[in-house]
């Protein structure tokens, strides 16, 4: 009995010890891992936003503590760099990036106060537009025109690209004046009474790449057919996007390849990207380095035709063996895709082979509509070879109506 009280008085007093040793304050526990005077951190930049143009771009923040001196903005992985000192009291800041090459850029803004401590890091991204989306605009297209002695000419429009503005039309008068007029992009009709109609007349499109965007992009310059029943008419540039060499890049991948952008392409056919940073649009079984077989590989748009006759024709250039481009097709199919190889008898309005060879090839397909329908247009390839040149260089297409 006298053990067990004297193992009951021990349990007691080490519970008191136990005790008074928690009324310790909570903060003393971490009081060893704290930094003397601690670290401060500045006030991040807020409320960012970017405003792209052409090769140029407007970042504009607000300052969120008053004891910011300074903000630094970083891109290309931290190795470009633009300082903005803060006066006193500001709170909306900006600044212009000029002579920036055409891409996609990610942004780093931090803001310093005057003992040189950074504040968290806040990152924007927007793209900086350039030469290679100019030439990838297209004048808007025209359904057709119709014209007489009393009621002058009548342009009957196709519904407006999104990014498009309007459309700056000029025509000279029966008096020899020239007239320029803005066709907005919702107008469907536009009549002009006064034409002299022995004069051309040309027009192109305006557009805006992002509601953003501080600067506009014109599309080529364009002639309106004044006789529809005059043909054969090139409207590659009017129905189709981004037609030809050097084409337009998109986002960036892998060994210096992009996306092709306004291109249709399965995932076979995207196999290692489909354009490359010269601007020329392929696909690629081989090329220095092994890659997967592509059967079946679609590179093709899908546009929107009247009735009538058309003659659809794709270029080709580059390194291929013999076995190679013989599977490589040029095609034309109702819908919203081309067909697989072993269906184009059956499921297209036309398609041909490129011949043999090692450079500056060409295939044409002439083909008829009997209706306003959906067309697809462009290339099918199968590449098994695993010759490293096995690779088909894709340098553009035509699109003409011939009646």
């Amino acid at each position: 009995m006298k053990n067990i009280k004297s193992k009951i008085v021990n349990y007691v007093m080490m519970g008191i010890i136990l005790g008074c040793s928690s009324c310790k304050s909570p903060d003393s526990i971490y009081q060893e891992f704290i930094v003397p005077n601690g670290l401060e951190y500045p006030g991040k930049a807020i409320n960012i936003e970017a405003f792209p143009g052409k090769n140029r771009i407007i970042i504009s923040w607000q300052i969120s503590d008053p004891k910011v001196v300074k903000t630094q903005i970083f891109w290309n992985n931290n190795t470009k760099s633009e300082e903005v000192i803060i006066e006193a009291e500001m709170e909306d800041v900006g600044i212009e990036l000029t002579d920036m090459p055409e891409n996609t850029y990610s942004f780093m803004i931090r803001t310093f106060d005057a003992d040189k401590n950074a504040s968290i890091p806040v990152e924007v991204t927007s793209k900086v537009y350039g030469a290679m989306y100019e030439r990838s605009l297209v004048c808007r297209s025209i359904r057709k025109t119709v014209h007489n002695e009393n009621d002058g000419l009548t342009i009957d429009w196709s519904g407006a690209n999104l990014e498009e503005l309007f459309s700056d039309l000029t025509y000279t008068d029966v008096k020899n004046k020239s007239h320029t007029i803005s066709i907005d992009k919702s107008e469907t009709a536009t009549n002009i009474l006064d034409l002299d109609f022995d004069k051309p007349v040309y027009y192109q499109s305006i557009y805006q790449p992002d509601i953003r965007a501080i600067d506009i992009f014109k599309s080529s310059v364009c002639i309106v057919n004044l006789n529809p029943d005059i043909y054969p008419l090139d409207m590659t540039d009017i129905v189709l996007k981004n037609p030809r060499n050097p084409f337009r890049r998109g986002a960036a991948l892998p060994a210096g390849n992009y996306v092709l952008p306004d291109w249709i392409i399965n995932a076979a056919g995207a196999e290692n990207g489909n354009v490359r940073d010269d601007g020329s649009a392929y696909f690629a079984r081989g090329w220095t380095l092994p890659r997967a077989e592509i059967i079946n590989g679609k590179m093709y748009q899908t546009v929107e035709l009247e009735a009538g006759k058309y003659r659809f024709r794709g270029y080709c250039n580059g390194m291929h063996t013999a076995s190679t481009i013989n599977t490589t097709y040029l095609v034309v199919a109702l819908g919203n895709d081309l067909p697989d190889s072993e269906n184009l008898g059956l499921q297209s309005l036309g398609y041909k082979n490129f011949p043999t060879a090692w450079a500056n090839m060409d295939s044409v397909i002439e083909f008829d509509l009997y209706e306003k329908s959906t067309v697809s247009m462009g290339f099918l390839t199968t590449l098994t070879s695993a010759n490293e040149n096995c690779i088909v260089f894709i340098d553009g297409v035509e699109l003409w109506r011939l009646e």
